[in-house]
């Protein structure tokens, strides 16, 4: 019988899986109210794994389950969670993860979505400089493929502060259409990465713990 730490890695590894189901599902673009349902009905499920989550003295282990757990609700979470009170401060401690397992290409990633969140907020000059950031470390990692995306979507922000006017709700969906496509394609990308094995099956979840 496994114990009590064990049910709730099991538990936060079953919801991992559930909201990355959704989140898939809602990017999909088809059944767009259905795909909301199924993560509204799980979403109790899916803080409280958060919560138990981050109750934890970080380790390897943890951050890499922090990391596809933010990941997960990275796209879906825009239209059910605040980004400033939820989602602003859930990439904030994705960047601390990454930090500390010293994955720079991960980390450019993570500082791209927190641009991303600002730039949808309207906030484009704090956007520009968190964009500023991920392109110098990703270019510190070599990684060829990230550090484009970044560039572009650092020169959409200045673009965009270039021309603000007042902010308002289409600006901020001009933002949106512009950054996210490309950051969701990397997420979905960098979720299969070797590393992220140690923690998705039920098997090696005993041999860790």
């Amino acid at each position: 019988m496994p114990t009590i730490h064990e049910a709730h890695w099991r538990h936060a590894n079953l919801y991992l899986s559930v909201a990355d189901n959704a989140n898939d599902r809602y990017t999909s673009n088809t059944k767009q109210d259905e795909n909301l349902r199924f993560f509204d009905d799980n979403v109790e499920q899916i803080d409280s794994a958060f919560s138990w989550l981050l109750s934890l003295s970080p380790t390897q282990q943890t951050d890499l389950l922090l990391i596809q757990l933010v990941d997960a609700v990275s796209s879906i979470g825009m239209v059910r969670y605040s980004i400033r009170e939820k989602l602003i401060p859930l990439q904030k401690l994705q960047i601390e993860a990454c930090q500390r397992l010293s994955i720079k290409e991960f980390e450019a990633d993570a500082i791209d979505g927190l641009g991303i969140f600002y730039a949808y907020l309207g906030e484009l000059q704090q956007a520009v400089e968190l964009f500023k950031q991920a392109l110098e470390i990703a270019n510190q990692a070599n990684d060829k493929d990230l550090a484009p995306d970044i560039q572009n979507h650092l020169r959409t922000a200045q673009e965009q502060l270039k021309n603000k006017k007042p902010t308002h709700q289409r600006k901020k969906i001009s933002a949106l259409v512009f950054l996210i496509p490309t950051w969701l394609k990397l997420k979905r990308h960098q979720i299969k990465h070797d590393l992220f094995g140690v923690i998705t099956t039920h098997n090696q979840l005993g041999e860790i713990y």
